[in-house]
């Protein structure tokens, strides 16, 4: 089995982080397939507020004994998140279907900075699927985030493999949903191909 430790992402490591995460979403995610993201331009528009994410310093890596990357995590204080702006970029769909989550949330909590650590992204690449990379980075940040003065940690769940983990396997609660086929996005439903899982959650665990 492969050996993995976890480490912060260092500055150094942005690019490879980056490359990680954006290729990764860009094959994998539904979300992205739903729109036919193509890399380039997803990168382009990614890739100042991933840069802003990783100069927080609270984002992980996964790395195998001779220090290749296996997984990344992304995490953020997530009142550094929220804006009133309407969602831009290439794909402003996507941020607009997140922002729909932690909109929900901040009307129930009123957040103020350094309350909530988002998990904004998280990715394993396709040779540590079934390692227990992803849920390894999602228990290794809570302390972390706990020593930091976070009170709580949420995260955006698209897939069914990742709720599984955070809601089944680490008892997180879910604390917004948003539902696939009927959200909308300028008269349009641009995820409504997406049946399983059924809906896009952000699940809190109390620190």
């Amino acid at each position: 089995m492969t050996e993995f430790s976890i480490t912060p992402v260092t500055p150094d490591q942005f690019d490879e982080a980056f490359d990680l995460v954006t290729e990764v979403f860009a094959q994998s995610s539904s979300l992205h397939a739903a729109l036919d993201v193509a890399l380039a331009p997803y990168r382009q528009g990614l890739r100042p507020s991933f840069k802003a994410m990783v100069s927080r310093n609270l984002s992980l890596a996964a790395r195998t004994t001779d220090g290749r990357m296996l997984g990344c995590l992304i995490a953020t204080d997530m009142y550094a998140t929220l804006s009133d702006a309407p969602p831009s970029g290439p794909y402003p769909e996507i941020a607009a279907l997140t922002r729909s989550l932690t909109q929900t949330y901040h009307k129930q909590h009123a957040l103020g900075p350094g309350e909530v650590l988002l998990v904004d992204m998280a990715a394993t690449h396709p040779d540590a699927r079934g390692l227990g990379t992803y849920q390894a980075m999602r228990e290794h940040i809570q302390p972390i985030a706990r020593a930091a003065g976070f009170r709580a940690i949420v995260g955006e769940l698209s897939s069914a493999a990742t709720q599984h983990v955070v809601l089944t396997k680490m008892g997180h609660r879910k604390v917004a949903e948003t539902h696939f086929q009927g959200f909308e996005w300028n008269g349009t439903r641009p995820f409504q191909s997406i049946t399983s899982p059924p809906s896009i959650i952000l699940a809190e665990g109390r620190l």
